[in-house]
């Protein structure tokens, strides 16, 4: 989430002299709890001069409370806290104003003498006319990996820019958003690594929600998934022609290839593509390059994380006349290992290959299914029956296979792969539900992290075979059918897909069916 978009909420550090218990008797492990405040929970016409007071059940850690404490709306100027023992006194800078609800909220963070947090966020809201609003929004907040610090949860009015409310998650990553105003909102999560009670991009995990939500009374979100991303345009590092028929250019990051659109004139371009194990580079074919400078244009130059740059890029570089005398390479088996479905294998090659239809060739034990080039370097095989399990080896003899300078590997090209037998596999079975399209299921083994998936064309039921163990099991509706989650983008606004995650660990076991495993997106 941009800097624009997220804002810090303000708040004075500043506080007086802290009373404390004396020392002595045994450690305290009891959370503290708010147990009084001013206004009351759902007062109504409270004075424009009054001070906020929250009382709490013992001694507190002044910063951390000050941190943790939202007022909605924002007074514009930071508010002045005041400690007298176990109570708090927050100051609105000119006062309150008329006819408005008020949100006030203690984050979760806030935390005793002795550092026990609260756990669970306490919201109040008191309004100074006649009435409160009574919107709500109940959550939950899911990262892969261990949090850090608070998780703070902030609710923009999707036409207001700035303005939003703000609470914590819970332990669980269980949130509630009260007293909100009727309208549409978009509710961002982060992490607070650093706890300075501000989003810090690229250092600090966000998650984007999956859509706008409408609020009137009570409203429960679809789960926001936070992810560590980067918020940078991606940038030319370089531009190569290593040989007549290639040209190279490399980022320094990653880019979506589907995305990328080009202009060159007085040469030829295939489509582009990668290479596995040469990150941040994008390869073409060319026709024959002269020793000549072209120029390359780039359009939709877009990163992973939807980063893009808006202007063309214009890249000069000089062709090279030199031919390309170099084989080419069987570089990866795509997967090495699989589960007995219909899984395509792909055989990618280090360079842009003649597209020629392969011959017969039969994999050992023979297996019908159809040959395509899925990219200029990648020739792949789709099964027309799923795999059965055990070994599968291919030889494809010399010169049966050439790149676009008509080099062929001087050796039998060998393939090999592995289908999982089914008497060493379990099945996960479920259903998925909450969207209109197509969904991808993941099963991540606990131990190894090694990641099982199956795609179904629509929400409904679904199977996945995979070995014996532990597994979290996840869904998310795969909206731009690129076979990955997309974590979205805060500005401008592109909603994540849709995640859902089955709440516990599944225990499989070899030659089982376990059932049962649901999931709504």
């Amino acid at each position: 989430m941009k800097e624009v978009v997220v804002g810090i909420l303000s708040a004075s550090l500043a506080s007086c002299a802290r009373v404390a218990p004396p020392p002595g008797g045994p450690p305290d492990r009891t959370p503290p709890e708010v147990v009084r405040t001013y206004p009351e929970d759902g007062e109504t016409s409270v004075p424009l001069e009054r001070a906020i007071e929250v009382t709490f059940s013992e001694y507190m850690d002044a910063r951390s409370v000050e941190r943790a404490f939202f007022l909605y709306p924002e007074p514009g100027r930071p508010l002045r806290f005041k400690w007298r023992g176990r109570k708090l006194k927050a100051e609105v800078p000119g006062g309150l104003r008329p006819e408005r609800t008020y949100v006030v909220t203690v984050g979760a963070s806030a935390r005793d003498l002795h550092g026990n947090e609260m756990g669970d966020s306490y919201t109040f809201a008191f309004s100074t006319g006649e009435r409160i609003y009574e919107g709500r929004v109940r959550g939950m907040v899911w990262s892969d990996e261990a949090v850090e610090g608070p998780v703070h949860i902030r609710a923009y009015l999707a036409r207001k820019g700035k303005e939003f409310y703000e609470t914590q998650a819970d332990s669980s990553g269980r949130f509630v958003l009260s007293h909100l105003a009727p309208g549409a909102y978009r509710i961002f999560a982060f992490e607070d690594r650093n706890r300075d009670g501000g989003y810090s991009p690229g250092r600090e995990p966000l998650a984007v929600p999956s859509e706008e939500v409408k609020v009137e009374e009570e409203v429960r979100l679809p789960l926001l998934r936070l992810a560590l991303r980067d918020t940078t345009s991606p940038e030319v590092v370089g531009v190569r022609t290593p040989n007549r028929r290639t040209l190279t250019v490399r980022f320094d990051e990653e880019v979506v290839l589907d995305s990328l659109r080009t202009s060159l004139e007085g040469l030829e371009l295939s489509k582009p593509y990668t290479v596995p194990g040469r990150k941040g580079q994008i390869f073409w074919s060319t026709g024959p390059q002269d020793a000549r400078f072209y120029t390359l244009r780039l359009f939709g130059v877009v990163d992973v994380w939807g980063n893009f740059r808006i202007s063309p890029k214009e890249l000069r570089f000089k062709g090279n006349d030199l031919p390309d005398t170099v084989p080419p390479e069987l570089v990866r088996v795509v997967p090495d290992t699989t589960v007995p479905l219909r899984t395509s294998i792909k055989l990618v090659f280090d360079e842009a290959m003649v597209q020629l239809r392969p011959p017969r060739w039969a994999f050992s034990p023979e297996v019908s299914g159809k040959w395509t080039w899925s990219a200029p370097n990648v020739l792949s095989f789709e099964p027309d029956r799923p795999w059965k399990g055990g070994r599968y080896e291919l030889k494809v003899p010399p010169g049966a296979l050439k790149d676009v300078s008509g080099n062929s590997p001087a050796d039998t090209v060998e393939v090999g792969f592995y289908v999982l037998p089914w008497d060493s596999l379990g099945t996960i079975a479920g259903g998925v539900s909450g969207v209109a399209g197509p969904v991808v299921v993941e099963a991540r083994e606990v131990e190894s992290s090694k990641v099982y998936r199956t795609r179904t064309g629509a929400p409904g039921p679904y199977e996945l075979p995979v070995p014996g163990g532990r597994y979290t099991v996840s869904a998310f509706w795969d909206r731009d059918g690129d076979g990955r989650w997309s974590p979205g983008r805060p500005e401008p606004f592109l909603p994540a897909e849709r995640f859902g995650v089955y709440p516990d660990t599944v225990d499989v076991r070899v030659r089982w069916r376990t059932e049962g495993i649901d999931i709504s997106l």
